[in-house]
């Protein structure tokens, strides 16, 4: 590409039907346990200094 002149790419398929929507996004099971996860740390790390304070 020579700088000035403007270019525009056009990126597109080259084989299939086109599509005329993007597809839908995929599905993770595991974002309950990402978003679960911090909770249970945080409460096993409160857990451990409960247990150190009492002892």
């Amino acid at each position: 590409m020579k700088p000035g002149t403007g270019a525009l790419w056009r990126i597109r398929r080259t084989e299939g039907e086109p599509g005329d929507r993007p597809p839908k996004p995929t599905r993770v099971p595991l974002y309950g346990l990402m978003f679960g996860a911090p909770a249970a740390a945080a409460t096993a790390i409160a857990l451990a200094v409960w247990r150190r304070r009492r002892s």
